[in-house]
């Protein structure tokens, strides 16, 4: 009986070694824009051709998908929203858009480095970034969350029903902010900051900005972390 145990349990262990080994790499074909679904995790990582890494749980139930340079990263329909312990490397060359959805995880270890880029994120999805960009536009709704850090020119914000924009030590010269229904904002610009907080929205501001405006409505509140 002992030894059957044994036996089981190696079996076990060898099994999952090979799982855990088990990854699929697919050239992805030229693309600058990103949509991500299904709880996927995915680790951008800058690089002179384009192509995925699959490993993790179900990896060969992940779909990958360029339609005229706009690439969808996706767990099939017998997988849907079930990507939670998939995990994908993109390696990518040019990247302009990343739209978030379903749970999503969208992170870069390496700082992003170019002119402009554009962030969206929905459905309680999460994405994360170390940045070097004139300008980044961020828009996040129900329930999902914005990590921004490095620097930028300007930043434009929208955040509405519970989504948060972390950006406090994303260093901004320009940060134009829009905060709706329940969400929260924490946000710096060193030269001017415009704020549309509206139905209970919140705004942390971490900097000592030369110029503010303020439009605040219907509960919407906006507190000062870095003054008396």
């Amino acid at each position: 009986m002992k030894k059957q145990v044994l036996f089981s349990f190696f079996g076990l262990i060898l099994t999952f070694n090979l799982f855990s080994q088990s990854i699929i790499e697919r050239n992805v074909g030229d693309f600058n824009r990103l949509k991500v679904y299904d709880l996927l995790n995915i680790e951008l990582i800058k690089s002179s051709s384009n192509k995925v890494e699959i490993s993790g749980e179900f990896p060969s139930y992940a779909v990958v998908k360029n339609k005229n340079g706009e690439l969808k990263i996706r767990m099939g329909l017998e997988k849907r929203f079930r990507g939670s312990k998939t995990n994908v490397k993109l390696y990518y060359e040019k990247i302009d858009k990343i739209n978030t959805h379903e749970g999503a995880i969208v992170f870069s270890k390496d700082t992003i480095k170019q002119e402009k880029i554009i962030i969206k994120a929905d459905s309680g999805s999460i994405q994360d970034y170390i940045l070097d960009v004139k300008e980044i536009s961020t828009k996040i709704n129900t329930g999902s969350i914005i990590y921004l850090t490095g620097r930028t020119d300007i930043h434009i914000g929208k955040t509405t029903t519970g989504g948060e924009i972390n950006a406090e030590t994303l260093q901004s010269e320009e940060s134009k902010i829009y905060v709706n229904t329940g969400s929260i904002a924490d946000v710096s610009a060193t030269d001017i900051l415009e704020l549309n907080i509206r139905t209970g929205g919140i705004v942390n501001v971490y900097s000592e900005t030369k110029r503010i405006k303020e439009n605040i409505r219907t509960g919407g509140k906006v507190v000062y972390v870095d003054k008396d």
